[in-house]
């Protein structure tokens, strides 16, 4: 849609229905998934203090998710049938997405209850073995 220059009608809307997918059981692929359409459609509108508040929440949810899955090995565990690279890979960039849009939301919208980025990757907690796995 963003090459073709569109977005959906009632795209607030869409916006709303979509926060309302994350769960505690979703795994790092899914959140990769929904986190993606989040971002594309986040950057299409205005949001509204009702809308902003889910948001804000559902992005403080996810990073918790994500906190969850991640392992000390630095890999990411959320499912069975993923593997631990398919599933840092996700998480990963999720996470990336996540800082922008808490960076988007702390300086566009004064939002005060997600933290500023200072450094890319910050909600990782073990950065170095993640690092050390992906170098594999």
């Amino acid at each position: 849609l963003d090459n073709l220059n569109k977005v959906p009608q009632n795209i607030n809307l869409w916006l709303v229905y979509l926060l309302s997918f994350i769960s505690d059981k979703n795994t790092t692929e899914d959140l990769s998934k929904i986190i993606y359409c989040i971002d594309f459609l986040y950057s299409k509108t205005d949001l509204k203090p009702n809308e902003l508040k889910s948001l804000v929440k559902k992005i403080q949810e996810c990073f918790k998710l994500l906190q969850h899955f991640e392992q000390k090995d630095g890999s990411f565990k959320s499912s069975i049938s993923l593997s631990p690279i398919d599933e840092t890979r996700c998480a990963l960039f999720s996470i990336n997405l996540l800082e922008d849009l808490s960076q988007d939301l702390v300086f566009y919208y004064k939002v005060r209850e997600l933290n500023p980025i200072t450094k890319i990757y910050q909600n990782l907690h073990f950065i170095n073995n993640t690092y050390n796995l992906i170098r594999k």
